[in-house]
């Protein structure tokens, strides 16, 4: 489990500023580009997230927060790419609006998703440097 923690946080933060120094490159100069980063951005954090889900470990609220927010937009866009979002009037405005608004809020999700990997695997070597000191003495 600290060797995910380490791999997931050592993938995350470079990751999420890689991305954050592309995207306004990729404003000006190239917009597929954006689609990708995205994409790319979102899959991994994606898998994280599942990962992280069946680990035994206390949830923090960011992660908690991550999955409310990111895993609707998910099943959104599975739902679109399987061509079976077939919703009416209401639904479908709502699903639009969430949809436009999870381009702006995603970025900064991102971010504190990767954040909070950084802490956790923080936290994982704390508590086996602490248990090694107790051990030890």
């Amino acid at each position: 489990m600290k060797t995910f923690f380490k791999i997931d946080a050592w993938l995350q933060m470079p990751l999420c500023i890689i991305a954050l120094i592309l995207l306004p490159v990729a404003l000006f100069l190239n917009q597929k580009l954006i689609t990708y980063i995205y994409l790319v951005t979102g899959l991994v954090q994606l898998c994280s997230f599942l990962i992280r889900l069946m680990l035994p470990y206390p949830k923090s609220k960011l992660y908690k927060l991550y999955g409310w927010l990111m895993m609707p937009v998910w099943i959104m866009l599975l739902l679109f790419m399987l061509n079976t979002a077939n919703v009416g009037w209401p639904l479908g405005l709502l699903v639009l609006i969430y949809m436009v608004a999870a381009l702006f809020f995603s970025p900064i999700i991102a971010i504190a998703y990767a954040q909070d990997c950084w802490s956790v695997y923080k936290a994982s070597i704390y508590k086996i440097q602490k248990f090694l000191q107790l051990v030890n003495n």
